[in-house]
């Protein structure tokens, strides 16, 4: 009887450490937690999850009043380098951001980026899948507004658009005859007037909408707080004429500035047929090639045109000297003319993005001739060679 006990209890040992095995405890690390670094720069003491009695489900619950980073890992190491390749979760490398729903975790340098709400978080430790639930409108929201270039700024209080509460967490307005041109504008959601509040999404990314054409717009907002979602929807109601501004921008032996897109003396005159034109000097040397853009109210964000609107306009010289230059621009075709002319010869070159076929071109016989021509030819009573 003895020997026969003795084997039981061996074998209700065994069980009961196979059991313990498979228990998996998982931890988590980042700014909810005690921050990342400990002592000597190292990782921080991860805090340890609730790891349930089925010994596979680990829970966690936050409570955020801002956005945060954060990770999960299944072990510790006071060096990085060892704890990220060897310890450390996410759902990619990198940041990624999450909210309500599943994420199959896998072991990488991964970052967990979460907005202000009230979250339980649950990862099965044999699928490693983790399960956030939750609801994002438990932070205390009084007011929700948007702000930015659509608001004259980014002052969370001074630049506010209020939107009004219709319920269930979604929050709406209307700015009307908003007069814009052809851009893109930046924007964000701001809660209670106050920067990190909830900010919907939760990203510190701004946010984005071009408007492709002029025009006199109605801008209406969308913000529903518990999906973490903000739209605009830009409803035109009529056409305006907006003045622009054009300047060029190119490399600083040819502009005076390395690719200022602002900068005063570059600045383009009207001329009365509605094309613009800037005209200058350089030194310009043989076979170097020289770049620039035109740039529409000397800001990068606008429409720029060069050979089109991705590459610049590029052009070389086969003489080496002082060159008279005068830069075109036609905003109804975006066509870009450049004469060149240098001071001794009194004969220029023209290069086109596009030859203009409206361009009233003679050969030296006086002859009218396309666009196609290249030579020595009379263009709007101008001497120049077209190659």
């Amino acid at each position: 009887m003895k020997h026969l006990f003795t084997r039981s209890f061996i074998i209700v040992l065994s069980l009961l450490s196979f059991s313990m095995a498979s228990a998996k405890q998982l931890y988590v690390i980042g700014d909810p937690f005690g921050g990342w670094t400990g002592p000597n720069n190292s990782p921080a003491e991860p805090t340890a999850m609730t790891l349930d009695e089925d010994g596979i489900t680990n829970t966690i619950t936050l409570s955020l009043d801002k956005t945060v980073w954060w990770t999960i890992c299944d072990g510790y190491d006071s060096d990085w380098g060892v704890f990220n390749s060897t310890y450390r979760y996410g759902v990619q490398p990198g940041d990624v951001e999450v909210t309500m729903g599943e994420y199959p975790l896998q072991k990488c340098e991964g970052t967990f980026k979460m907005g202000a709400g009230e979250y339980v978080i649950t990862v099965n430790s044999e699928t490693m899948v983790m399960t956030i639930a939750g609801k994002k409108d438990e932070v205390v929201i009084n007011s929700i507004s948007v702000l930015g270039e659509i608001t004259g700024g980014w002052g969370a209080e001074e630049n506010a658009f209020d939107l009004t509460q219709t319920g269930d967490g979604i929050w709406t307005g209307t700015i009307t005859d908003f007069e814009t041109d052809a851009k893109t504008y930046q924007w964000k959601v701001v809660a209670n007037h106050e920067w990190g509040v909830a900010d919907i999404p939760s990203t510190s990314d701004n946010l984005t909408y071009t408007f492709e054409e002029d025009g006199i717009y109605d801008l209406e907002f969308t913000v529903n707080v518990k999906e973490q979602t903000a739209e605009l929807n830009a409803v035109k109601k009529g056409d305006v004429v907006i003045e622009k501004d054009y300047f060029v921008a190119g490399q600083e032996a040819l502009m005076g500035v390395d690719w200022d897109p602002s900068y005063p003396d570059n600045q383009m005159a009207k001329n009365d047929d509605g094309t613009y034109s800037l005209s200058f000097s350089a030194t310009l040397t043989a076979g170097e090639t020289y770049e620039f853009k035109v740039v529409t109210n000397g800001d990068w964000d606008q429409p720029s045109f060069g050979a089109d609107k991705e590459n610049n306009y590029q052009f070389t010289v086969d003489e080496t000297g002082e060159y008279d230059i005068v830069i075109t621009f036609d905003p109804t075709t975006e066509e870009i003319t450049i004469t060149l002319e240098k001071d001794t010869t009194g004969i220029g070159t023209i290069q086109s993005s596009k030859l203009n076929v409206q361009s009233n071109i003679y050969n030296l016989r006086g002859q009218r001739v396309n666009a196609s021509t290249r030579g020595i030819l009379i263009v709007n009573g101008k001497k120049v060679v077209v190659k």
